[in-house]
């Protein structure tokens, strides 16, 4: 009992010896964390473009290096058929992996019916070939066409898609077995307007990664109850399927990079019930570098830019209104994958569309909400205040 007296007492005087010292360093690191916050706000410097350009000069500077055409293709899906799916994949040069792509989705066992809509985009290499394997396939639709990006294919199987929801598989990655079956099982015969699942990458040397997943928990959301939800999906748009209704109207930007933006900013919004079901169906296949790292030191990098100005007059078009989801989701675009994708580009350029950056959010001021997250907040002040440093900054770590 003495030994456990004897202990006690030397803690006790440790800490007491201490205490002092304790209450000192906390208070020091709340000054630290306040001292951070101010300075990260950018109030110490003020980065401001220097007089050149308001904000439509700036979006018309940008164009002298890249051109950029608001085009809106329009789409008005036929009345879907008897199939329950469509699985669209379009394909480009792809001649060491379409074989393995395109068989992993036929081999797929589910009592629903499909077809696979493949656009082969102008190959230049085998793929073309290749492709003639599946000709006498009936659940197997080819066209051939010219080339003009991964959105134009995927709209040209849009345009011919005959199901009541709608898939998108890239030619190199791999559909897993039962992954048909399981999405569409919970959908529930159109009760639920996404339905997605989890997925895993799939590296050169034949490894794969852990599960990536948006949630390890069966759910289903109203997206028109809890539209910030939009914020927390995966904006790819594979490993999911989407009822046909949701692209009436709607197609992915053609000659424009960054094309997979329409799903959160239009896409998602338009939908109401989303259901997540946490198996793992897909194999995405990560080779080289991303289209984000090619980029980043070209013009073409402009395009994260452009694409969020290209799907605001598209969304205006469709009648989608603004709401302070779509002000949070606009925000993160202009910085969380706005700045990652100029990374290389010069200081003028990045100043200009920092700028015009400005004029897309004073044009939406009407729907910006009071509780911004700390984040969201610097990035806004940083934007107004054209401070290139801070935007630099916060959209690193976001």
């Amino acid at each position: 009992m003495n030994n456990y007296e004897s202990y006690y007492n030397k803690i006790y005087r440790v800490l007491h010896i201490k205490w002092i010292s304790a209450v000192i360093a906390f208070g020091l690191c709340i000054s630290i964390s306040l001292a951070e916050r101010v300075l990260f706000l950018g109030y110490q410097r003020k980065e401001q473009i220097q007089g050149m350009f308001n904000c439509d000069e700036s979006m018309k500077y940008l164009q002298t290096f890249e051109e950029y055409k608001k085009e809106f293709p329009v789409i008005s899906l036929n009345e879907p058929g008897k199939l329950d799916l469509t699985v669209i994949v379009p394909c480009y040069n792809v001649e060491d992996f379409v074989i393995e792509c395109i068989e992993s989705i036929l081999r797929q066992q589910t009592e629903y019916e499909f077809e696979i809509i493949i656009i082969d985009d102008g190959s230049t290499d085998r793929t073309t070939e290749l492709l003639e394997k599946f000709k006498e396939e009936k659940r197997v639709n080819i066209i051939w066409k010219e080339n003009a990006g991964i959105g134009a294919a995927r709209n040209t199987g849009l345009r011919n898609a005959k199901g009541r929801y709608i898939m998108f598989v890239d030619s190199d990655d791999i559909l897993l077995p039962n992954t048909l079956q399981r999405l569409l099982e919970e959908s529930k015969n159109g009760t639920y307007d996404i339905v997605g699942g989890n997925y895993q990458l799939l590296f050169e040397n034949g490894r794969t990664s852990d599960v990536r997943y948006l949630s390890n928990k069966e759910h289903t959301i109203d997206l028109k109850e809890n539209p910030d939800y939009i914020l927390k999906l995966d904006g790819v748009p594979w490993i999911k399927i989407y009822k046909r209704e949701l692209w009436n109207h709607i197609l992915f930007p053609e000659n424009i990079y960054f094309e997979d933006t329409v799903l959160r900013m239009t896409v998602f919004r338009k939908a109401r019930y989303y259901r997540h079901i946490p198996f793992k169906g897909y194999l995405y296949r990560k080779q080289g570098h991303s289209i984000t790292y090619r980029l980043r030191n070209d013009y073409r990098s402009i395009h994260a830019l452009y694409v969020v100005d290209y799907l605001i007059e598209l969304n205006k078009r469709n009648n989608i209104k603004n709401d302070e989801t779509f002000y949070k989701i606009v925000l993160v675009q202009l910085g969380k994958f706005c700045y990652p994708r100029m990374k290389g580009s010069n200081e003028q350029i990045q100043r200009a569309v920092l700028k015009a950056a400005k004029g897309i959010l004073i044009e939406l001021n009407k729907c910006r909400p009071k509780n911004l997250s700390f984040e969201l907040r610097v990035l806004e002040q940083a934007i107004f205040k054209e401070d290139l440093k801070v935007w630099r900054r916060i959209s690193s770590i976001m």
